[in-house]
């Protein structure tokens, strides 16, 4: 029975190492800005050095969306997801002449005080009944109040559906007045275009933070294993 215990507890201590590595890789990758374009770690490690002011952060770091809708919302901003959001329009133009002074490619920047104060698009309610909904984008996912006026403006007329069957059918209502997309990241504008197959983009960017947040789970409880073999055997 001894033995047992303490062959549970080598393959936990390797399991919590193993953990560990992937948190801390992920947590670095993060950090530094690994999923962006070049142009954009370039702008985020000037910000850092106190190079350029006014640089609040690209728009994938600026909001926290959960597991289930990782693909939908990365399919809904696809590049838009690397566009850094700045105070104001004075704060884009020093950055896009730091990346020419660079030679880098371009990079997108929101100024987020000439975004328009969005009315909110409240025609969706009449959408709640049918197949499918799951509700405003606005509402799907978190962010910090001060960057409310930047979701408005990016997905004030979205709404998220399942699957791309019940997308159709509400496109298909008088009352949609809204770009709809399904959990499969499939898109269906206002206007009825319908934009779906294999999906291509990289979830990495906003998906990240789940991960990090999964593996910080799973690794407490392996130290709780861990720790309970260890006071149960009298192992320091």
């Amino acid at each position: 029975m001894q033995s047992d215990k303490l062959k549970d507890l080598s393959n936990l201590l390797r399991r919590r190492d193993s953990l560990r590595s992937r948190r801390d890789t992920t947590n670095e990758d993060v950090e530094s800005f690994s999923y962006y374009s070049n142009s954009v770690k370039r702008i985020m490690i000037a910000k850092k050095r106190s190079n350029l002011t006014g640089i609040l952060g690209p728009v994938g770091e600026l909001c926290c969306v959960s597991e289930k809708y990782v693909i939908s919302y990365s399919a809904l901003l696809n590049e838009s997801v690397q566009y850094i959001v700045v105070e104001g329009q004075e704060h884009a133009l020093a950055a896009i002449n730091h990346l020419k002074e660079l030679n880098l490619t371009s990079a997108g920047f929101i100024p987020l005080n000439r975004l328009k104060k969005y009315v909110p698009n409240d025609s969706y309610h009449s959408l709640v009944t049918y197949e499918g909904f799951l509700g405003h984008a606005v509402d799907l996912v978190s962010y910090e109040n001060k960057y409310k006026p930047l979701f408005n403006f990016l997905f004030n007329d979205v709404i998220i559906v399942d699957t791309l069957e019940n997308a159709l059918k509400i496109s298909n209502c008088s009352e949609s007045q809204h770009k709809l997309i399904t959990l499969q990241g499939e898109i269906v504008d206002m206007g009825g275009a319908i934009l779906g197959g294999g999906y291509a983009s990289s979830t990495d960017i906003l998906g990240a933070k789940n991960k990090i947040s999964k593996l910080t789970e799973e690794l407490e409880n392996v130290e709780l294993a861990i720790n309970a073999i260890k006071s149960d055997n009298n192992i320091k």
